[in-house]
């Protein structure tokens, strides 16, 4: 590429504005149609696809690692250098490497020792570097910076065996001192590949040539045959959550629970289930189930069991009285598969129930229904409660006329008269008063 683009540009300077544009277009156009992917280095690509590589992100580590991948990375860096472009190495040979090596994966036979996916793409990252580099030492420390800042503990074997074959090639050219560096990285390899750290939280299970052994490797530094892959599982409590609210759960969508009452309707359930890996028994559910237990064990069996018992129980009383019975009788159930399987369930929580529309409007109405007659009881029981008082009121008026009538005779009535006079005549606005023969004396005022 690099001697057609001298080529072309000796004949005429000028293709220099055409070339130039058309290429990088072209190369753009190439990458974005085909495999969007395949842009920018590729080291980003590689350690993103040793996170993901796991069954359960089998189809993400296909996008970034792929023979549309490599037929495109080539492509497209070919027509880059054609157009003048300055093309990084060591970015594209790791992750056409390591995308050769994960489909060199996929192909073993069956009898052939089994080997991890991660391990491969590691393995072909490192070979890729070292090649890139043409410097197998130097190939080596790239990768350990570049490619295994968290990963160490798990591709260090991966590193200098690739590193080595490499180196390897080129020790016919090798001065005696070399083949002693040589040998001391082989040395440093097998050494290291012996160590595996394993975090808090988490236990080792260790596979050799794909034999799942019984003892577990606690958090810590554990010295190991450097022939076993260690598979980190994690035993801290996870959570996996079944919701009708987009993306709120472990799917994306509307991942809630729909399950048919004992009275025909169809009750909608959002779930949290709670659990987390028994170490003990972790060998064995490596062994039978895989790593992607979730979606092979927590979520079918929890979806089975909550519809298996919704139908001993009518949708008002799911929502209502029965709750925490049928919440009690689902965990139980529940529990039991988990411990065959190696998963402690830790909690199950009910976070929503929701019925169908008519039965809601149902429950409203009644709801409104049975408010309206408590509010009429009430205006009813104060209406009671105010004639009670007026009675009450009227009694005690009459009780207090009953005891005056009883009470006055005609001397206190004209005992109080005479007192009353007294304190006109006595008042500076009275001057006259003519005594009749009558009860009542007539008073009248002079100054007016």
């Amino acid at each position: 590429a690099e001697q057609l683009r001298i080529a072309i540009f000796h004949t005429n300077s000028y293709w220099f504005f055409i070339v130039t544009p058309v290429c990088f277009i072209l190369s753009w156009l190439i990458v974005t149609k085909f495999a969007p992917y395949a842009r920018g280095s590729g080291i980003p690509q590689v350690i993103a696809a040793i996170e993901l590589a796991t069954p359960k992100y089998q189809h993400k580590i296909k996008k970034l690692l792929s023979i549309p991948v490599i037929l495109v990375k080539i492509s497209s860096s070919l027509i880059m250098a054609i157009g003048g472009a300055v093309v990084g190495r060591e970015g594209p040979t790791i992750q056409i490497a390591g995308s050769i090596f994960r489909k060199i994966n996929e192909w073993l036979p069956d009898w052939w020792p089994k080997i991890s996916k991660r391990n491969m793409i590691m393995t072909g990252a490192a070979a890729g570097l070292a090649a890139a580099f043409n410097t197998p030492l130097g190939g080596i420390v790239f990768a350990i910076e570049e490619l295994t800042k968290t990963h160490i503990s798990y591709f260090k074997t991966a590193i200098f065996t690739a590193g080595f074959l490499k180196q390897n090639i080129q020790t016919v050219r090798f001065i005696n001192p070399t083949r002693i560096v040589g040998v001391i990285v082989i040395l440093l390899g097998v050494l290291t590949s012996c160590v595996v750290q394993i975090d808090a939280g988490e236990i080792g299970v260790q596979k050799l040539f794909g034999k799942i052994q019984n003892n577990v490797l606690n958090s810590g530094l554990h010295f190991i045959n450097p022939l076993v892959d260690v598979v980190h599982m994690n035993i801290q409590t996870q959570n996996y959550t079944m919701s009708g609210v987009t993306d709120e759960g472990a799917k994306s969508g509307n991942d809630a629970i729909k399950v048919l009452s004992a009275d025909g309707l169809e009750v909608t359930i959002d779930l949290s289930v709670l659990y987390r890996v028994v170490p003990n028994d972790a060998p064995a559910l490596l062994q039978e189930t895989g790593i992607d237990y979730e979606d092979k064990i927590v979520r079918p069996v929890t979806r089975t069991r909550i519809r298996d018992n919704a139908v001993y129980y009518d949708a008002v009383s799911l929502f209502s009285s029965k709750r925490d019975e049928f919440q009690q009788r689902i965990y139980k159930s529940i529990e039991k598969d988990f411990n065959a399987r190696g998963l402690l369930l830790e909690n199950l929580l009910v976070r929503n129930i929701t019925l169908p529309q008519s039965v809601q409007q149902s429950i409203e109405q009644k709801i409104n229904a049975e408010q309206d007659a408590q509010k009429m009881q009430f205006v009813l029981q104060k209406e009671q409660q105010e004639a009670q008082r007026k009675r009450i009121e009227a009694q005690g008026i009459a009780d207090y006329q009953t005891i005056i009538s009883q009470s006055l005779t005609d001397k206190q009535l004209q005992y109080e008269s005479i007192k009353a006079q007294l304190a006109i005549a006595q008042s500076p606005n009275t001057k006259i008063i003519i005594m009749g023969k009558g009860n009542t004396p007539l008073m009248m005022d002079t100054q007016k």
